[in-house]
């Protein structure tokens, strides 16, 4: 008898915290079941490649038409260059070597005069072309080996004198510099290179053949760079 009033008394303690279980576990279903529904969905993948096809279209347009201005740029630059006068007659008395350095032109001209070697040098920076004064030098060598040099500035109407060495032998360093002449020694030795053919005329030939060149060596640059940019397109 007690044994069943111990069962009645405990059923009827146990009963709400049952029915307290039972809710707690169809709420746990549910909420199991609204996660699973969310997680199952997966985004629309049309509207993710359509984004993406759009963006890609947008950049390729945009390196196509950055390319196209570069390429135009380019090509005016070279039409510029390639308008540019040249000079391409030579002088029967003098031969013409160029050398393309690095940073610059070195240029010679020779001829012969009689019994001497005439010669006509400058050294000419890419950054000095097109301006009025350069420096040469005039070398006028004897058949014994002694020589005769001439450091001048060219202007577009004169050559102007600024010191000469005597050089006794070719194979020696025995020489004497005069660096201190008066207006009357410069025009005499002005007058003494000017009858072997120096004269400004040829010093404007020599610069313009030297413009020439670095308009060729520019305008191959410039094609160079085009091709490349071409073959990015």
């Amino acid at each position: 008898m007690a044994f069943c009033t111990i069962l009645r008394k405990s059923a009827s303690f146990l009963a709400p915290t049952a029915s307290r279980l039972a809710r707690a576990n169809r709420n746990y279903h549910s909420a199991v079941f609204f996660a699973s529904s969310h997680l199952n969905q997966k985004p629309p993948l049309g509207s993710f490649v359509h984004d993406f096809e759009s963006s890609s279209a947008t950049e390729t347009k945009k390196r196509s038409s950055n390319i196209e201005s570069l390429l135009q740029a380019i090509d005016s630059e070279i039409k510029r260059a390639d308008d540019n006068d040249r000079v391409e007659e030579t002088l029967s008395e003098f031969t013409l070597k160029i050398e393309d350095t690095s940073c610059g032109y070195n240029a010679v001209l020779t001829r012969e005069y009689q019994d001497e070697l005439v010669e006509v040098s400058s050294h000419i920076y890419r950054s000095e072309i097109g301006k009025d004064r350069k420096h040469l030098y005039v070398t006028i060598s004897n058949n014994d080996g002694s020589s005769l040099e001439f450091s001048c500035l060219h202007t577009s109407d004169a050559i102007s004198i600024l010191e000469m060495t005597i050089i006794y032998s070719e194979n020696s360093r025995d020489h004497v510099a005069f660096s201190g002449l008066n207006e009357n020694q410069k025009k005499t030795f002005s007058e003494f290179v000017e009858i072997r053919g120096i004269k400004p005329s040829l010093v404007d030939f020599l610069i313009k053949r030297i413009s020439n060149k670095n308009t060729e060596r520019r305008l191959m640059e410039l094609k160079n760079i085009k091709n490349f940019i071409k073959q990015l397109a």
